[in-house]
């Protein structure tokens, strides 16, 4: 699909991701830009996004993961991409550390290259831009944001205001679009069958969506928000088992893993280690979504999805010290500081899901919807273009990624 024909173009764009939910929302912008005349997408790829380009039909140039957070193979294996492309502009996913998008950006300061960041979620906006060693945040010429409530966090978190546009997010556009897939139905009812098969009738079935905090967001990192993810998955577990015992349901706890945990054994409290629980790994988000009754997560793209989809969701973030809380979420969802309160929001989460025809009619679904979704595709897509427009136009670089003013 990219990064191949003989079609003659006078736009190169250099798109990039490396993380999962980069890859993902470049993925329909890239897609897009393909369609337009006289536009070439190169694009590259290192860790998740990898998997997640290969399954979106996007053939990326791939380049090794980065090995801590000063790996200067890495920095040279980025520079010899760019000098191999030669684009006229950067499309960029945004990702945790040492990253290719944060890389590519540290060298269009010199090559005058504007470039357009696409933030796939709110947490951590300006975090998303700082070299993982020396702090220095080097920022694009514009970043894409999902809704007007994240372009104000992102200016509270000190990132220029005239360099935010709002454009949705190309993702949750494509879930909406898919959402009545009758493939995606099939395939979430073969799903939920094998999961509860051999348990008895009417068991209500919970997904828990983990996320790799240990490894991202440990105790030695200033990121630490006082709990990783084998606590939350105990709170978890105690709150499935207080909804057992209080409405005499039985209940099935599926555990999905983030990509970045898969290379590990899962870190099991003593509570999980008693539990009967499913683990997966590598299953496909949305059947996982629409096969559950309820989806509990933490901070994860996950929980937008499933709210998107209808899908009873919760965000539990213990609240185990002074900042530990995201608010952003409680915005389209429940979000629970311990397991008492997550097990209140389980039983009112099962009861809604038993209520509801289907899980296309949960309110929080629509009033996300409202909030984010819009041809976010299209409209990055000419965002990145006007960039190229405009830098033709200028002589001078004032318009170019540059670093934070401190």
């Amino acid at each position: 699909m990219t990064n191949g024909g003989s079609r003659q173009a006078s736009v190169v764009v250099l798109a990039a991701a490396q993380d999962a939910g980069g890859a993902n929302a470049l993925a329909c912008v890239i897609e897009e830009l393909e369609r337009r005349e006289r536009v070439q997408v190169a694009v590259a790829a290192c860790a998740e996004a990898v998997r997640v380009f290969v399954q979106a039909g996007i053939r990326p140039r791939t380049i090794p993961s980065p090995e801590g957070p000063a790996d200067g193979r890495f920095v040279e294996a980025v520079q010899r991409l760019l000098h191999g492309v030669e684009p006229d502009a950067l499309l960029l996913g945004t990702a945790w550390g040492l990253s290719i998008d944060k890389v590519l950006l540290r060298l269009a300061l010199d090559r005058h290259l504007p470039s357009i960041s696409v933030v796939d979620l709110w947490p951590y906006l300006r975090e998303r831009f700082a070299d993982p060693v020396s702090g220095e945040v080097c920022l694009p010429t514009k970043i894409a944001v999902m809704d007007a409530v994240v372009s104000e966090q992102a200016v509270q978190a000190g990132l220029p205001k005239e360099r935010l546009v709002v454009t949705g997010q190309p993702y949750l556009d494509a879930l909406v679009a898919k959402r009545h897939d009758a493939t995606l139905h099939h395939e979430a009812h073969g799903l939920r069958q094998h999961w509860l098969n051999g348990r008895p009738s009417g068991t209500r079935l919970v997904l828990f969506a983990s996320e790799a905090l240990a490894r991202d967001f440990g105790g030695a990192t200033p990121y630490y928000r006082g709990y990783t993810e084998a606590e939350v998955l105990e709170g978890v577990v105690e709150a499935v088992q207080a909804v057992e015992a209080s409405r005499g349901w039985r209940m099935a706890l599926v555990v999905k893993r983030h990509p970045r945990e898969w290379q590990q054994p899962p870190r099991l409290g003593p509570l999980a280690a008693r539990r009967d629980l499913t683990v997966v790994d590598e299953q496909s988000v949305w059947p996982c979504l629409l096969a559950t009754d309820a989806v509990i997560g933490i901070t994860s793209m996950i929980l937008i999805e499933a709210s998107l989809i209808g899908t009873p969701t919760i965000s539990f973030q213990p609240a185990t010290q002074a900042g530990a809380l995201d608010p952003s979420w409680g915005t389209v969802m429940p979000v629970a500081t311990s397991p008492q309160e997550l097990t209140q929001s389980l039983t009112n989460a099962l009861l809604s899901s038993s209520a509801s025809s289907g899980h296309d009619g949960h309110a929080r679904s629509r009033r996300l919807a409202d909030g984010v979704l819009g041809d976010a595709a299209s409209k990055i897509a000419e965002a990145t273009l006007s960039l190229v427009s405009r830098q033709a136009r200028l002589a001078t670089t004032s318009c170019g990624p540059s670093r934070e003013e401190e």
